[in-house]
């Protein structure tokens, strides 16, 4: 079986998106779960579970035996897929630290079949405030062999020392839109200015 698991605060952030996901995926016999902390344990080896979310994905991953993707993944691989055209626009790709390549191949073939002309930020140690500060307990406590060790990537910094990093982030983006797949990326840079937008308003 396939189980989407719709990201709790993507469905806050995007409600619309969310549903119009929920809709794609079932016209492919998707089901749609819950909360990934909760719902995973219907999961099986010979499953797969499809994330919105990089941190959903990381949580998956671990505690379960399941074949895990990102729906960014799945979409790059349905030829049905209608993809806007950007053709003339340029934008930014800021990939998330949580991410992994396969996830940073998709989000990259996906602006590329748009016709948009990018560039890929040299920030790859970039994840909203993570990795400036501890952790959250509940990742540890769910997923403690995966957040452990990106534990060990934490560089901590204060309040103010957080800002600058993201204001001289967003100095660096000179104006131009910012591509981003993850929750907390897109929450930070949207809340300090950058002209950021989620590749899932894009592709929906």
């Amino acid at each position: 079986m396939r189980y989407y698991y719709p990201s709790c605060k993507f469905k806050i952030a995007f409600p619309e998106i969310s549903e119009k996901i929920i809709k794609y995926l079932n016209k492919k016999s998707i089901e749609t779960k819950g909360c990934c902390r909760i719902d995973h344990r219907q999961l099986n080896e010979i499953d797969t579970g499809i994330t919105i979310c990089t941190n959903c994905s990381l949580i998956l991953k671990e505690v379960s035996k399941a074949h895990i993707y990102s729906l960014l993944e799945i979409i790059d691989q349905d030829k049905n897929f209608l993809l806007p055209r950007l053709n003339n626009s340029t934008c930014i790709i800021q990939h998330c630290a949580k991410a992994d390549d396969n996830i940073k191949k998709a989000v990259c073939s996906l602006v590329d079949k748009t016709g948009a002309s990018y560039r890929i930020s040299s920030h790859d140690d970039y994840c909203g405030f993570n990795f400036m500060q501890h952790m959250s307990s509940e990742n540890l406590k769910i997923a403690p062999k995966t957040f452990s060790a990106l534990e060990k990537k934490v560089v901590l910094l204060n309040e103010e020392q957080r800002r600058e990093k993201i204001t001289d982030l967003i100095k660096e983006y000179d104006g131009k839109q910012v591509i981003v797949y993850c929750n907390s990326c897109y929450k930070v840079l949207k809340e300090n200015g950058a002209n950021v937008i989620h590749i899932a308003e894009l592709l929906f």
